[in-house]
């Protein structure tokens, strides 16, 4: 989907079409999820997530989520997001997830979640004192390193890649 300046939009028959780009080096794209309807896209770009509409034409990103203050809790626009590695919108199947987006923070070392009602920004696993290993039955009292993807599994517990870690692990 990305080569850095582009996103493209791939069609049956190996058929792309470029439908954002930024038109500036260095803004690059990186993780991408869709929406439940397949009709909202989300992407980060250098560092902020930003949302994007196929059904819109021409393609205009929005700035979803993600600002300067230092809190990693708070409106969506405010908070601090460090690098976004890997993201995902909350399944279905998962009442509680269903909807929300999952940020798995690169750099603060935290799982964050943007609750899709209110924009409001919680971390839900993991704290922000450093990079670490530390199992604990709270996900919030969890230590991780540089965190990679996140899924959630049948039964609805999160599983998170905590790459410098070398672990799979299950809240």
């Amino acid at each position: 989907w990305s080569n850095g300046v582009s996103a493209r939009k791939f069609r049956p028959l190996n058929e792309t079409r470029v439908v954002l780009t930024t038109g500036r080096p260095g803004d690059n794209y990186g993780a991408i999820a869709l929406d439940a309807s397949a009709s909202i896209v989300y992407v980060t770009k250098s560092g902020q997530l930003f949302s994007y509409s196929l059904d819109r034409v021409p393609g205009v990103l929005l700035h979803y989520a993600g600002g300067s203050s230092l809190a990693l809790e708070g409106p969506k626009n405010v908070v601090a997001i460090g690098f976004i590695y890997f993201f995902i919108v909350g399944p279905s199947h998962v009442p509680a997830a269903a909807g929300n987006i999952f940020i798995a923070d690169y750099s603060y070392h935290v799982i964050s979640m943007i609750n899709a009602t209110s924009g409001d920004v919680t971390t839900v696993a993991g704290n922000a004192t450093g990079h670490g290993m530390k199992n604990a039955a709270a996900p919030l009292s969890a230590q991780f390193g540089y965190l990679g993807g996140i899924t959630f599994d049948l039964d609805g517990n999160m599983l998170i890649c905590d790459w410098s870690n070398n672990k799979l692990r299950r809240f």
